[in-house]
């Protein structure tokens, strides 16, 4: 949707719009690197916490900027939700009992790609329709910071059930 945006609401050129979102994606392929340093260095739950809150953050302004300061969120946010996968999998493969951890990314990353490809593009396209698409994008990166604030509080919630269980 992000290609669309840019032609239609930001009037600019459909071969511009795809330079610059080819360019901004360059970065992602070092940047899983460092996120899962990151996340081998300061904790997984920590890295995904940081990566779920400040991508959505970085995807609100994107939906209301223009310029210069559009393309500094359009390079800048790929380079942060990338950094999330590493964590992810980690996570997720300390999921169920010993030895599902395969099993749970196997059932996850078709759901995920079922969402990020399919769900969110089309809520995007759904109010673009209503309202703009600068909005659709701008909805998106709240629930993103949402999800990662939810995430925060369940995973508070997990501690302080570790702790009981472990008194008991």
């Amino acid at each position: 949707m992000l290609p669309l945006f840019l032609v239609a609401g930001q009037d600019i050129d459909l071969t511009q719009a795809n330079n610059v979102l080819a360019l901004s994606r360059v970065s992602t392929i070092v940047m899983p690197l460092l996120g899962g340093w990151a996340g081998d260095r300061f904790n997984h739950r920590t890295v995904i916490l940081f990566v779920l809150i400040s991508s959505g953050l970085l995807t609100i302004p994107i939906g209301f900027t223009g310029g210069s300061l559009l393309l500094f969120f359009i390079f800048l946010q790929p380079m942060v939700a990338v950094c999330f996968f590493p964590s992810a999998f980690s996570v997720l493969t300390k999921l169920g009992g010993s030895g599902d951890g395969s099993l749970v990314i196997s059932l996850c990353i078709p759901l995920a790609f079922l969402a990020g490809g399919g769900a969110v593009p089309a809520l995007i396209g759904l109010v673009g329709d209503y309202y703009s698409l600068a909005v659709g994008i701008t909805l998106v990166g709240g629930a993103v910071c949402c999800g990662g604030v939810l995430t925060a509080l369940y995973w508070k919630e997990d501690r302080v059930l570790d702790v009981e269980s472990r008194r008991v």
